[in-house]
């Protein structure tokens, strides 16, 4: 994890920041609940319709991974308690609050936002970007196709490959960047506030994945682009999650929609 820092560009942020930020400040309620081997599944109704979000289930392995004591009795509850499951130690927890919160701000960007949102992934995004003459491009998450996508970006993983670097290079590599690419699993992990902080104030910023919250507020936290998907067939993705369905299963599912900063 990266240890959040401060610097005249970019004020600390901390990890309440960012669950602030994703706190709704509109009603609801949790519709459905489903926690399958890669993908948590969450749907909401709130004022703005019906809502779904997901997150990256974690590892049964990670630490703290343990059941949940209350299962069978989340259902029903308000998605404001979505910020406290997203605080908590135990990631599967974590992730479900985190697929709430994103289910909350998925209803209201299909009610504000489809069918004006860019239907284009951060990868495509990004690289436009870094066509610029000595762009330099900084990627934390090693995502599926990115040499051809985004080719001489340097990745930062968990788990690296033998073309990555761990996440101890954070410090060195994320200050240098020109166009900074994070995937949506920081936000079970812990180490997106980290990551924010170390970028340089003018670097653009895109958060990217099928968890991506459709979140204008963290705008305000120094991201200049949400990618990530909208949930068009309910069934379909809820489908998908229960049948241990990655990424690419997901897609008959719905669309790959990029929210850019002052669209909203």
């Amino acid at each position: 994890m990266v240890t959040p820092s401060s610097s005249a560009d970019n004020p600390a942020i901390s990890d309440a920041d960012i669950l602030d930020a994703l706190t709704p400040d509109f009603d609801g309620a949790v519709t459905a609940i489903t926690i399958g081997l890669n993908w948590t599944f969450a749907a909401v109704s709130t004022p703005f319709g019906a809502g779904v979000g997901l997150a990256q289930t974690p590892s049964k392995a990670a630490s703290n991974c343990v059941p949940l004591k209350d299962a069978g009795q989340r259902t029903g509850s308000p998605i404001a308690r979505g910020r406290r499951w997203a605080a908590s130690e135990n990631p599967i927890e974590r992730a479900l609050g985190v697929a709430v919160l994103n289910a909350a701000w998925h209803a209201r960007f299909a009610a504000e936002h489809r069918g004006r949102a860019e239907a284009l992934d951060g990868l495509a995004l990004a690289a436009r970007r870094a066509e610029r003459p000595g762009a330099r491009s900084v990627v934390v998450g090693r995502f599926p196709g990115l040499a051809e996508k985004l080719p001489g970006a340097k990745v930062i993983e968990r788990h690296p490959g033998p073309e990555d670097y761990p996440e101890s290079a954070a410090p060195g590599l994320i200050p240098q960047a020109d166009i900074l690419v994070i995937t949506a699993a920081t936000l079970m992990n812990g180490s997106l506030a980290g990551l924010l902080n170390l970028r340089r104030h003018d670097a653009f910023t895109v958060l990217v994945g099928p968890g991506a919250p459709l979140c204008p507020r963290l705008f305000a936290l120094g991201v200049d682009a949400l990618s990530g998907f909208d949930v068009m067939d309910v069934e379909k993705a809820r489908a998908v999650v229960q049948e241990a369905g990655a990424v690419a299963a997901l897609r008959a599912a719905g669309t790959r929609v990029t929210l850019l900063a002052g669209s909203e």
